[in-house]
């Protein structure tokens, strides 16, 4: 996977947390993404499908972003310790997006 990023021209820094987030998660299966705008606009990423601890996944996030310490809070609060998916968008400009999926409490739809 890290071959096709590099060879579509995603940053180097991209592709370096990737390698760091996935040696950190060792996750047993790897998923990858690619979206098209009807205006020709293409992005794409990767995402572990893995339940994981959240300090561990929020690796993928960009911590000096403010929206990261907003995340962090609404974590801490509501005492979410995992997650199920971590998610990254590799794009050429920022802001770059990490999305993490969590099981909330209540019932099953």
């Amino acid at each position: 996977m890290v071959d096709f990023f590099w060879n579509v021209g995603a940053p180097e820094s991209e592709i370096d947390k990737l390698n760091d987030v996935g040696a950190i998660c060792n996750p047993p299966t790897v998923g990858s993404w690619i979206d098209m705008s009807n205006k020709g606009g293409m992005d794409g990423g990767w995402y572990f499908p893995v339940e994981i601890a959240l300090d561990k996944a929020l690796e993928a996030a960009d911590k000096g972003h403010e929206d990261f310490q907003t995340l962090k809070k609404w974590i801490d609060k509501h005492g979410f310790t995992t997650c199920y998916s971590v998610k990254r968008d590799m794009g050429a400009a920022p802001p770059r997006q990490t999305e993490l999926k969590f099981k909330l409490p209540g019932s099953d739809f």
